[in-house]
């Protein structure tokens, strides 16, 4: 079987350089992003028995535990581990029987993982939010009975896939716990866990996307007919609480651990500290959520600066009538603190979020 690599299937991204015998030049299709991102995924066949050297020509594209590798057709994703990597660049030895592999730059989450997830839960009420350019239904599900009206998101950024696992391990929280029940009795969750679908499908960094990306789409008229749609939801359902859950950069300073995302007025900050707070006091995963990890505004990279190109659904949530709490959650790829992140330990962290917000309505 000739080695052969690939992006031909949902979430696919890279281009091949060049291939010299055991060493291959390869980098991330950056496509209409304005900087240097890191997201990529490929298939490679025909490597069974051989070591190989993935050598990455263009910016950073490795975090803290190496990559993630899949032998399954991209169903379940482990690390590769932190050994593997040497400079912008990893080594693996295939096994005889891997002939077909795919690897990430952490654990994908396509449409596809959904419709499983869902598929196998038929008492989630799942409908359409809106329809994108290319003609997807944009699916928003629907949990609880409550008065209480709380909205969550996800990929806004689609190359940000680990929220996906957390939205799993919050709706499995909700239905299938006593505490998650009496979430469900006093609150009515609204979840999108796709904001910018296409992305995800096609395999986008979407992150800082040409001319501005989804998750700056709130500020104005929406160029993005979901976004536009999401918007009317919103307008509709007047939540009291608005998450919008993202991952950071790739790995370093305020990186590798989870936070809020501070806003710039004292009267908002103060109530997202105080659910941080909550958060802390209520989590059991094995992911820590130490309040003192939140982001003020003004601190690192949450400046002014950092807006310049649009507003974003956690600062949009503020303006909404009868709105408690907004913001966004950094969610990262691959470690918080010490604590592997993974797609069971961050559906882990989904419950605990679901604790918080419990604990927070009633509050």
């Amino acid at each position: 079987m000739p080695l052969t690599i690939d992006r031909a299937f949902p979430g696919g991204n890279i281009i091949v350089d060049a291939i010299r015998d055991d060493q291959i030049h390869l980098h991330q299709d950056l496509r209409d992003t304005d900087r240097g991102w890191f997201y990529w995924y490929f298939r490679i066949t025909g490597a069974a028995g051989r070591t190989i050297r993935f050598n990455f020509t263009a910016s950073r594209a490795i975090g803290t535990r190496g990559p993630a590798i899949s032998t399954d057709d991209g169903l379940t994703w482990r690390w590769l581990g932190a050994e593997t990597v040497s400079g912008n660049g990893f080594t693996h030895t295939f096994g005889s029987g891997q002939n077909d592999v795919r690897f990430s730059f952490a654990m994908p989450y396509q449409l596809s993982h959904w419709q499983h997830f869902a598929n196998a839960r038929p008492w989630l009420g799942v409908s359409t939010v809106g329809v994108t350019r290319a003609g997807r239904d944009v699916p928003i599900v629907t949990i609880g009975t409550g008065e209480v009206p709380i909205f969550i998101a996800a990929r806004h950024h689609c190359c940000e896939m680990m929220p996906n696992y957390a939205i799993e391990g919050l709706i499995d929280f909700i239905h299938n716990t006593p505490d998650g029940q009496h979430l469900g009795k006093k609150a009515t969750i609204h979840i999108v866990p796709f904001a910018d679908l296409d992305g995800v499908e096609a395999g986008d960094q979407g992150k800082c996307r040409l001319p501005r990306d989804h998750g700056r789409d709130y500020a104005g008229t929406s160029i993005y007919p979901e976004i536009a749609a999401i918007r009317a939801k919103l307008d509709q359902l007047k939540p009291q609480v608005v998450l919008d859950l993202h991952c950071p950069w790739i790995a370093g300073k305020n990186n590798e651990h989870i936070y809020l995302v501070g806003c710039e007025a004292p009267e908002y900050a103060s109530e997202q500290r105080r659910f941080s707070e909550i958060l802390e006091s209520v989590a059991r995963g094995p992911l820590p959520v130490p309040a003192s990890g939140y982001l003020p505004f003004g601190v690192d990279w949450n400046t002014n600066a950092n807006y310049d190109g649009g507003c974003g659904l956690g600062q949009y949530g503020w303006t909404l009538e009868g709105i408690r709490l907004s913001g966004s959650f950094e969610l990262p790829y691959a470690n918080v603190g010490v604590a592997e992140v993974n797609a069971e330990s961050t559906r882990a962290f989904g419950a605990d979020l679901a604790r918080a917000l419990a604990a927070y309505i009633s509050s």
